[in-house]
């Protein structure tokens, strides 16, 4: 852990354009403060999921829009090594008219059931869908 955060991966700016088309950086960290977090709320799904950070934010199978934050998405990440495993992530990007550093963030994660997935792919706009 270096500075207060983990580097998890690199996002494809083009698959998520549509949340912003000003992404400052491709960097996807999770922060200190964001892990104890996830810890503090979601101890089980942090401890079985945190290894899919990186492939949730790499290759997500959906991407929306957080209607409630702007440049904010939300990822569903349909895991094929586990059965009946969903991630739900809440990306933070940063952009470019924010302070000069300023990384994307992993907000939350948690497991979701296919239940609540199929609701999101039902009620939601979808922008961006794995082919």
């Amino acid at each position: 852990m270096e500075q207060g955060y983990r580097h998890i991966g690199k996002i494809d700016r083009n698959k998520f354009k549509s949340i912003s088309e000003n992404i400052a950086t491709t960097d996807v960290i999770l922060t200190v403060k964001q892990m104890e977090h996830v810890k503090n709320k979601r101890r089980t799904d942090y401890i079985e999921y945190k290894k899919y950070l990186k492939q949730a934010v790499e290759d997500p199978t959906y991407i929306f829009k957080d209607e409630n934050h702007n440049d904010t998405a939300v990822i569903l990440k349909k895991i094929e090594a586990k059965e009946n495993a969903n991630i739900y992530l809440i990306l933070r990007l940063s952009v470019v008219y924010e302070k000069l550093g300023y990384k994307n963030s992993i907000i939350t994660f948690l497991r979701i059931s296919d239940r609540r997935y199929n609701n999101y792919l039902r009620n939601k706009k979808i922008l961006y869908k794995k082919v």
